[in-house]
């Protein structure tokens, strides 16, 4: 979780998860998807992208912090064109 001061107040925007806990590979989009919180409403990180933005970045040579929101859009299923299986 990352902590944050807004204008004196304290606020929490985003949560990391990690689906299997300290066991490896610890990887953004593998087993580490992030999550975040505006205006109070916790949604996938990413959500706001377009798909193009999401492809680019749920890749192999990405970043990975947006692959929650490709598993979403894909109807929670992990489809063929995911990177890690």
């Amino acid at each position: 979780m990352h902590i944050g001061l807004n204008g004196g107040a304290l606020f929490l925007n985003e949560v990391v998860l990690d689906i299997n806990g300290a066991k490896g590979p610890n990887r953004y989009g593998c087993d580490v998807f992030f999550l975040i919180r505006e205006n109070g409403v916790i949604a996938s990180s990413g959500y706001n992208k377009t798909n193009e933005q999401i492809n680019n970045n749920c890749s192999v040579h990405g970043i990975g912090d947006y692959c929650a929101e490709k598993i979403k859009r894909a109807g929670w299923q992990i489809d063929k064109s995911y990177p890690w299986k």
